[in-house]
């Protein structure tokens, strides 16, 4: 094997390849991160077992989701049969 392999050859650039793999790790934590409000909702509603309205608020807006958004979201889901609501909890149907 001769030559020079690919990190050598960025470092000779100039290119600090630590920092080009921390900014990677750091783009694709973001893309994980980048979800609809709706996705939101239904992980709310998927990591819980039969979760409160109070509950898939908390987790919702810790997420960043605007309290508002997830009262009409739950309504939405609920009247398209996605959720289903009992007792003050739902659950995904």
């Amino acid at each position: 094997d001769t030559g020079v392999d690919e990190g050598e050859y960025l470092e000779m650039s100039g290119v600090d390849t630590s920092e080009v793999a921390a900014a990677g790790d750091r783009a694709e934590r973001g893309q994980a991160r980048s979800r609809s409000r709706r996705e939101v909702i239904l992980d709310a509603l998927r990591q819980q077992e039969n979760p409160t309205t109070e509950e898939v608020h908390a987790y919702a807006t810790d997420a960043g989701v605007p309290a508002e958004y997830v009262d009409r979201a739950l309504m939405k889901l609920s009247q398209a049969g996605e959720i289903s609501e009992s007792g003050g909890r739902y659950r995904l149907l």
